[in-house]
């Protein structure tokens, strides 16, 4: 997650939050049970690092040729591990969000290089026999293709027996799609985002009694049914695991109000990079169809997760998806969305923070710059005073006889020095005490 935020352009203290979200998630920490889950929910967003990379150097390279065979070596391999996990349900997630990573992100990049290239044309005289756009960003939807192809086939050897087992299992028509809908998440799961344990823990297993102030144990529910745990919610704790933090909502919720904010003000990113700039030190900002993608992306998978009658397109339109019973999975592309949303959303605090640093470096630099002429008016100013001081004490007279019998006593060399010095620095001063006159004391040098 934390390459995934790198490749986005995101500043590493924002994108080791996001990382820190996505890793101690409660989908993931219910999820250790699950060791197939462990093996493959990390994949996802190196798969999609791995996307933005390939796309990116593609608008970086304008209308020329780019051959990311490293790249699509690296996304196959990565793909591979996924399906060498077993478990066919995080195959079709991590599939399903990587392909509509890379739609649009292939439609984004096809708008900058159409809009590069047209400029490039209007200032050039001489025609140029190049590819469209269009057909680059086709061979790079080739490039990808080929990815996926061969991850696919570095897990053939755990996904073709899973494919023969399809058709045999049980679970083929064994549910209605008002059956599957019915084992998603209730509506007042909704709570558990907030308060994860607002209906209780299987990990406790006593209540402290507030009138005898000891601690219980659990014996019986309401119902007087044995129960030695603390929990009551519909689903499971390990099926309804979705905590977050309230940290990662708020600032999810701040980047999405910053992508509208700067969407109705019709900013427009303009270059290959099309990238917002705080100031030439700092790092460019992701661009907005991040958060946009990422904050459909968390909404769709918390409708499918919710089982509203959105899911029947999964159900009747995805091959072997009716044996998924389990909706609630969705969870999955929605922590990833919101691990993002949230790294994205401190990366915009963190920008405004160094806007507001090198706003006040720079009025701080001009107000030294403005400010030395007063520094230098009090010098002046204390050092009247001081000399106002030394005249009404006559000190300049009894100072100035005192380092002249003292050179009588130095070195010739010492001595030349302390005249220079008298001639120069004390004597004018002396003078102007009404002390003594310089006339007088020119042989002295």
């Amino acid at each position: 997650m934390y390459l995934f935020g790198r490749a986005l352009r995101l500043r590493v203290l924002a994108a080791f939050f996001g990382g820190v979200v996505y890793m101690f998630s409660g989908f993931l920490i219910v999820s250790v049970v699950f060791t197939m889950f462990l093996a493959a929910v990390p994949w996802l967003p190196l798969l999609l690092a791995i996307i933005e990379v390939i796309v990116r150097k593609q608008e970086d390279k304008g209308n020329r040729s780019f051959q990311p065979i490293p790249y699509v070596l690296a996304g196959a391999g990565v793909i591979g591990l996924v399906v060498l996990a077993g478990h066919p349900e995080l195959i079709y997630y991590t599939l399903i969000v990587a392909g509509l990573y890379t739609l649009v992100r292939l439609l984004v990049a096809w708008r900058t290089l159409a809009r590069n290239t047209t400029l490039t044309d209007t200032s050039s005289p001489e025609p140029r026999h190049t590819p469209s756009p269009f057909w680059r960003m086709v061979r790079l939807a080739a490039w990808l293709l080929v990815m996926a192809v061969l991850g696919i086939g570095l897990g053939a050897v755990q996904l073709i027996p899973l494919v023969e087992l399809l058709p045999l299992n049980f679970r083929a028509g064994s549910a209605s799609l008002d059956q599957v809908r019915g084992w998603a998440w209730p509506s007042r799961h909704v709570l558990t985002f907030w308060l994860p344990n607002i209906f209780g823990s299987p990990s406790h297993h006593q209540w402290f009694d507030l009138w005898n102030r000891t601690w219980m144990p659990a014996t019986a529910n309401a119902l007087g049914e044995a129960n030695r745990t603390i929990f009551w919610g519909v689903k499971n704790y390990v099926e309804g695991g979705n905590y977050l933090g309230i940290a990662t909502w708020l600032l999810a919720a701040l980047a999405l109000w910053r992508a509208v904010r700067d969407a109705l003000a019709g900013r427009k990113l303009a270059g290959a990079n099309s990238l917002l700039t705080v100031h030439d030190s700092v790092p460019p900002l992701p661009r907005p169809f991040v958060t946009f993608f990422f904050s459909a992306l968390a909404f769709i998978s918390l409708l499918f997760a919710f089982g509203t009658p959105l899911y029947a397109l999964l159900y009747y339109g995805v091959p072997g998806w009716n044996q998924l019973h389990s909706p609630f999975r969705w969870v999955f592309p929605f922590t990833l969305s919101m691990a993002v949303l949230a790294a994205v959303g401190l990366n915009g605090l963190l920008a405004d923070a160094e806007r507001q640093r090198d706003k006040e470096e720079t009025k701080r630099q001009r107000d030294w710059e403005t400010g030395r002429l007063g520094d230098w008016e009090m010098g002046l100013l204390s050092a009247c005073v001081w000399w106002w001081r030394w005249r009404a004490w006559g000190r300049w007279r009894r100072l100035g006889l005192a380092l002249w019998r003292l050179s009588r006593l130095l070195p010739w060399g010492s001595a030349l020095s302390m005249a220079a010095t008298w001639r120069r620095w004390l004597l004018p001063m002396a003078a102007c005490s009404g002390g003594i006159r310089p006339a007088t004391c020119w042989p002295l040098v």
